[in-house]
């Protein structure tokens, strides 16, 4: 009875150690970007370089792990503690990942930043994104530097043209109005009266 209570025990640990390493993402952002030739230089206005950098620490022997368990044959659900993530990611011209690595993340919380900048200077996208990243070992931790910039621009609109709205639709009660001999009917009929009302004017 013993070894069924600690199994049981077991197993419960299991589940909650597998759904506390499930990454979540608080305050994912996202953020337009195109390359310079995909659009005619008179559809944009270039606002000015906008730049951002992040550092997080993260011990060498996770990293390790981690890189280890992407290329396994059957990669394990494992978590990766970044000292310095406040969850707050950010992803340039690309959409989120379910599950991000520790470079990835470093990268993703420096691109939030960026957004954040862009977005105060009223951009509607960025060009000429660049990222790097710098790995320093200090002991037994590594200090992630991610650099991020890009040029904030702001989407000209054409000339001649103006956004138009359809009509909001109007609902028209006096459809569903009954006159009062529609009620008194419906009141006689509810009431098992088959007989005619007469409605007195």
């Amino acid at each position: 009875m013993k070894k069924i209570g600690f199994l049981v025990i077991a197993i419960a640990g299991l589940l909650l150690v597998s759904c506390a390493t499930t990454q979540s993402y608080p305050s994912v952002s996202h953020f337009t970007e195109f390359a310079p030739g995909a659009m005619p230089e008179s559809r944009y206005i270039v606002l000015g370089e906008v730049s951002a950098e992040n550092t997080v620490i993260v011990a060498t022997e996770d990293i390790t792990k981690e890189m280890l368990n992407e290329i396994a044959v059957e990669p394990k659900v494992i978590s990766i503690k970044i000292h310095g993530d406040d969850g707050k990611y950010g992803f340039i011209g690309k959409p989120s990942k379910t599950k991000l690595n520790v470079f990835e993340r470093a990268e993703a919380l420096a691109e939030y930043k960026l957004i954040e900048l862009a977005r105060f200077n009223k951009a509607d996208a960025i060009i000429c994104f660049n990222s790097s990243t710098e790995v320093i070992k200090d002991g037994a931790n590594s200090v992630l530097t991610t650099k991020v910039s890009g040029l904030a621009v702001r989407i000209k609109a054409d000339d001649g043209y103006s956004i138009e709205y359809p009509a909001p639709d109007v609902w028209d009660a006096s459809e569903f109005e009954y006159t009062e001999e529609e009620m008194a009917a419906e009141a006689a009929a509810e009431a098992g009266d088959t007989d005619e009302v007469e409605t007195v004017e």
